[in-house]
């Protein structure tokens, strides 16, 4: 039986058949979202809210790239060690779909 990734993850990989993680390492959203909305007529894309960007802007950046056109998937990358309950609630909360962790 063959995995399946969860969520919109998951979905957007099963409609392409492979994904491209876009990392948005940027520290302003305006460039993030002009960024982000140049790939709308790519299928299979990931944004990335970048670290740099996170941090700069806030997590609620990833509910921004989520508002936009295509819906695309969205990947907090928060690099989180410590507090992993807590960090994925505010991830999801605030439009994000995965996030990274250190292990």
């Amino acid at each position: 039986m063959e995995a399946r990734i969860p969520g919109r993850l998951g979905d957007e990989l099963s409609r392409c058949g492979r994904l491209l993680q876009v990392a948005l390492d940027v520290t302003e959203a305006w460039r993030a979202l002009n960024i982000a909305a140049s790939l709308a007529d790519l299928r299979g894309v990931v944004l990335e809210a970048g670290t740099p960007l996170i941090k700069a802007a806030g997590l609620g950046v990833a509910r921004l790239l989520k508002a936009l056109p295509g819906g695309r998937p969205v990947l907090a990358d928060t690099k989180t060690v410590d507090t992993g309950a807590l960090e994925v609630r505010l991830a999801g909360e605030n439009g994000a779909d995965a996030m990274t962790v250190l292990a």
